[in-house]
């Protein structure tokens, strides 16, 4: 990761998120022990955390904008993120890079090929379950925008 990949995604415009946030497992050459990294933009946290069996592992700001990122023992394993506001209150939450991407490269290719007959189940609002984790998947093909915003 660079420091040009976290200014793209800071500024919104990086073309592929899921590649920079979320779960990472990284190699150190001086530690045998497996390691990995959560890496989060999180620009209305103070200060962040993942929680992860029943242990608080602390988020470095990386960047003022609230670019955060922790290294973990072990191997990847399902987390929650937890935040600490800058008005002081803490709200704990699902990290939704922790699933990886919804849309799959086939119906994405389909897609460009023209020949995605049933796009409608692949792109717009669908209410899913990721690892037991019930919400709502927005998917929408915009080739040419700098960036889209769900609200």
């Amino acid at each position: 990761m660079t420091a040009d990949e976290i200014e793209a995604i800071v500024g919104g415009y990086h073309g592929d998120a899921f590649r920079i946030l979320g779960p990472h497992a990284v190699r150190r050459k001086a530690k045998r022990t497996p390691t990995w990294e959560v890496r989060a933009f999180l620009p209305h946290a103070a200060s962040a955390a993942v929680l992860l069996g029943g242990e608080r592992y602390p988020l470095e700001k990386l960047h003022a904008q609230g670019f955060c990122c922790g290294v973990l023992p072990g191997d990847p394993a399902a987390y929650r993120l937890e935040a600490t506001l800058y008005d002081g209150r803490t709200v704990e939450f699902d990290d939704p890079y922790r699933y990886g991407p919804q849309v799959s490269d086939s119906d994405l290719y389909l897609h460009t090929e023209e020949t995605l007959f049933e796009g409608y189940r692949v792109f717009g609002a669908h209410v899913t379950e990721a690892e037991g984790t019930p919400g709502v998947r927005f998917a929408v093909w915009a080739p040419n925008a700098e960036n889209v915003t769900v609200t």
